[in-house]
């Protein structure tokens, strides 16, 4: 059997832990339904999401990467991050998570429902 480098340790620990975190955010966020909750740990999830990558960026230029991958990746992930807290709505209704893809422009009624935002 062929030794794992660090480099391959760190991508099958950036796939395990990153397929566990979205089961759990799966199971813990989309599956309930809990506006109050939802609305209150979606920043906190996104925030968090975009932490852990960082980490494993990180990992993958420490064990070889060029530092150029994180310098990328951070401005993305911020920007990511941010959208998605921005442009996330939740219907107080119905739960249903809807996220704005016109950046100019809020969604005012819920696709699911009807109600108003």
């Amino acid at each position: 059997m062929k030794d794992l480098s660090a480099l391959d340790m760190v991508g099958y620990s950036f796939y395990v832990v990153w397929g566990l975190w979205g089961l759990a955010g799966y199971l813990f966020f989309y599956r309930g339904r809990d506006i109050a909750f939802r609305k209150r740990w979606h920043p906190r999830l996104c925030v968090f999401s975009g932490l852990l990558f960082l980490l494993f960026t990180g990992l993958f230029v420490l064990n070889g990467f060029t530092p150029a991958v994180f310098l990328l990746a951070v401005p993305s992930v911020a920007v990511i991050a941010y959208l998605s807290i921005k442009n996330t709505v939740f219907c107080s209704s119905c739960g249903k998570q809807t996220f704005n893809n016109n950046w100019f422009s809020s969604i005012e009624y819920c696709p699911k429902c009807g109600a108003k935002l």
